[in-house]
């Protein structure tokens, strides 16, 4: 794999070939569900992003993708996921008052 230059204050996000295509088509959805909305803006241009702008790679016989994201994409990619898996399979626990607990004070 060719070496590249690390942009100042991104993000490199590296993923399995099987990963990419559920991050890509979880992105889709947002698309057709709701045209209109600010999220469905961001999802397709983080969408694009991954396609245009990521490199596909082998390592140790494993396809991989690995995309640069600014810190504010690879932040809102987050939220767009947590936003997809809570409106697809509503998590059954709620770990709100668990974060932060092991944190000394």
């Amino acid at each position: 794999m060719k070496e590249t230059k690390k942009a100042h204050g991104s993000v490199d996000v590296c993923m399995p070939r099987e990963y990419v295509n559920g991050l890509i088509y979880a992105l889709e959805i947002f698309e057709k569900s709701d045209p209109n909305s600010k999220l469905t803006a961001y999802a397709n241009k983080l969408r694009k992003k991954i396609l245009d702008h990521g490199r596909t790679y082998t390592y140790k016989g494993e396809e991989k993708v690995i995309v640069y994201f600014y810190e504010q994409e690879a932040a809102m990619l987050i939220k767009l996921l947590g936003f997809y898996i809570n409106a697809t399979d509503c998590p059954k626990e709620d770990y709100f008052f668990s974060i932060g607990k092991n944190r000394k004070q």
